[in-house]
């Protein structure tokens, strides 16, 4: 392993509260899922019941949409580390890292959350994580839009010597 040391030794930080929008169901689905849901029906196939569980939950919302903060902490220019919510799918992390000005860019999930976030295409596939997400096609993608301009507002405050949310350890 080869460590370097940081220039900068200052931390900086910032936050945004991100909306993701729900996913669409419709009056058949929602139904359908209050019978499947009340009859415990141990016999129905385990996706039916994961989608069921998932309509109820969105219908719980009532149309607004899930709220979760996506955080950003910066150490001078040299490493960041960005907090998800829920479980997001890898490609999603590294397409921050991809993004990110910084050396070093760390992504930590489950930091607020519950379900799985997975990418766009990952909807069409039809798979256990796109059916229990309660999230709408593209909010894996709003939290690497948000998550990658945070990084960036960070970067550019440690190279204009911004001090706004700012911790000096040195």
């Amino acid at each position: 392993m080869h460590l370097k040391n940081v220039e900068d030794s200052t931390i900086r930080a910032r936050n945004d509260v991100v909306q993701l929008p729900l996913a669409e169901i419709t009056d058949e689905e929602l139904r359908e899922s209050r019978e499947i849901v009340a009859q415990h029906d141990a016999n129905a196939p385990f996706l039916q019941l994961v989608k069921a569980h998932k309509t109820l939950d969105v219908a719980a919302q009532q149309g607004k949409p899930f709220e979760f903060d996506v955080q950003v902490v910066g150490l001078g220019r040299d490493i960041a580390w960005v907090a998800l919510p829920d479980e997001v799918f890898v490609e999603l992390g590294l397409s921050i890292k991809a993004a990110s000005p910084f050396r070093q860019t760390n992504v930590v999930e489950l930091a607020g959350g519950g379900h799985y976030t997975p990418t766009r295409s990952a909807y069409a596939e039809g798979q256990y994580e796109a059916i229990e997400t309660p999230f709408a096609e593209g909010a894996g993608e709003l939290l690497v839009t948000t998550a990658t301009r945070l990084l960036t507002e960070i970067y550019r405050d440690a190279a204009d010597g911004t001090a706004e949310n700012t911790i000096s350890l040195t």
